[in-house]
């Protein structure tokens, strides 16, 4: 069993020092039997099975601590299986520990961010091995509630800082300088691939925007889920994918991003004849007054029918309050980016054929894209303005009546934007009549459609635009 100093030890020479932050000094006496406390109570809210057993064996909760491979032949399970559980306990514990008091590890992180390495790493000096060391620091800057994305070049760095790496292998953390950088061209494409309305503005007002949805704050399966802390806006920013933690992470790097908000309406959608609510992922504000509203959205999934007539809704929205609206996600993965490669798709013949065989959304269809280059294929589908349901259960089947004409304006909509976007001319909406709706009256009629009226640019039918 791997050697652990005593929990009740004297603080070592890392701990010695404690922190400095507003004038004030806060002790720092480590290792701290009270965190390992707070562990169980994490614990606690874990599954009865071997995610707690795993959990508890690791980090000593109920007995000694154990390495991998002494929980691996205690549990029957492979190493690959621990690893993979403990990973799903650190994600888990970094979701519910931000709605959750654990008053020693708030105490043992104190108030200063960026001493929080330090005092994790001095918290974790019970171990002598230092992948469990490493771990142990992880697992607390987790609960604390740094990116979880990031630990490893947090902790690379601080193990580095201690002596006990010689190099990061992971690289040192990225200055806020340096994210600025990385950032800029990618704001700059999202702004260009950005539907702007012709429309005056409705200013972002306080109340305007406020997140709807919030993470799980009970166990769950999902990873890549969570939380990061912003100093720009000087909060916990949460993201409920890898897509939007990326999205999320440029947005508060750019300097011309002044706030932003996750989640942060819910509008009325339908879907066939049902009425959905629609919750996009991202507001922001910029600092020349514009708001942007942003819906994250991988290649694949852009051509997700279901998806289309939720986006109608919101492009309605934005047109009626002048608002921008992006859909897609970081790199070269926009809406519009779709459209144009769209005409080139070798997978035309295949979707018609599909479709023109009916056979809804079952195995024929999923077997026969399922080799396939997906992402083609959802290019391919929303050229010919099909439906298609992507995954095991999806399949690609012909729209009808009222979606059809949803999804022929939201096409045309996309078209004059990708057109124009090609010729460097400055994309509008088609003119509206701003009394209809707003966004505070909530009027669901008038967001149930992305009509391009007569007069816009596409000539309201538009059938050249889309016309291979």
């Amino acid at each position: 069993m791997p050697h652990a100093h005593n929990q009740n030890t004297a603080a070592n020479s890392d701990s010695a020092r404690g922190s400095q932050h507003a004038g004030n000094v806060i002790p720092l006496r480590v290792p701290d039997p009270a965190v390992y406390q707070d562990l169980k109570t994490l614990a606690a809210m874990m599954p009865e099975d071997l995610y707690r057993q795993i959990f508890t064996l690791r980090w000593g909760l109920n007995g000694p601590v154990h390495s991998l491979a002494e929980i691996a032949e205690v549990t029957g399970c492979s190493l690959g299986t621990v690893r993979g559980r403990l990973g799903m306990c650190l994600w888990n514990c970094h979701r519910i520990a931000q709605h959750q008091e654990l008053p020693a590890i708030r105490r043992l992180l104190g108030p200063d961010r960026s001493q929080w390495a330090s005092r994790a790493w001095a918290q974790a000096a019970r171990w002598d091995e230092i992948t469990s060391r490493m771990a142990e620091t992880r697992l607390l800057l987790a609960i604390g509630g740094m990116d979880v994305l990031q630990l490893d070049q947090i902790v690379g760095e601080q193990a580095v800082q201690a002596g006990a790496l010689s190099v990061n292998p992971w690289g040192a953390p990225l200055t806020r300088l340096e994210r600025s950088e990385i950032a800029r061209p990618v704001i700059d494409r999202i702004l260009e691939h950005t539907i702007w309305p012709g429309t005056s503005r409705t200013p972002w007002e306080p109340g305007i925007f406020e997140t709807k949805r919030m993470l799980n704050t009970k166990w769950s399966g999902a990873v890549n889920s969570g939380y990061f802390h912003s100093q720009k806006l000087d909060r916990m920013v949460m993201y409920e994918s890898l897509l939007e933690h990326e999205m999320l992470l440029h947005l508060d790097a750019d300097d011309r991003v002044i706030e932003l908000i996750e989640q942060p309406l819910t509008i009325p959608a339908v879907v066939g004849d049902r009425e959905h609510l629609y919750t996009p992922d991202i507001a922001v504000k910029l600092a020349d007054g514009r708001v942007v509203v942003i819906e994250v959205k991988g290649p694949q999934w852009l051509a997700e029918f279901g998806q289309w007539m939720r986006w109608t809704a919101l492009a309605r929205l934005c047109q009626l309050n002048g608002w921008g609206m992006y859909v897609g996600a970081c790199g070269t993965r926009s809406i519009i980016d779709h459209y144009l490669a769209s005409r080139q798709s070798p997978y035309r013949d295949l979707v018609r054929t599909l479709a023109a065989a009916g056979a809804v959304a079952g195995t024929d269809n999923y077997h026969a894209l399922k080799a396939e280059n997906p992402v083609q294929i959802a290019q391919a589908v929303t050229s010919e303005l099909l439906a298609w349901a992507p995954g095991p259960k999806g399949g690609i089947t012909i729209p009808a009546g009222v979606d059809l004409e949803r999804a022929r304006s939201f096409w045309h909509l996309i078209a004059t934007h990708a057109e124009r976007l090609q010729r460097a001319e400055q994309p509008l909406f088609g003119a509206i009549d701003r009394s209809a709706v707003s966004v505070r009256d909530g009027g669901s009629e008038a967001l149930r459609s992305c009509e391009v009226p007569e007069d816009h640019p596409t000539g309201g039918s538009g059938d050249s635009l889309v016309s291979a």
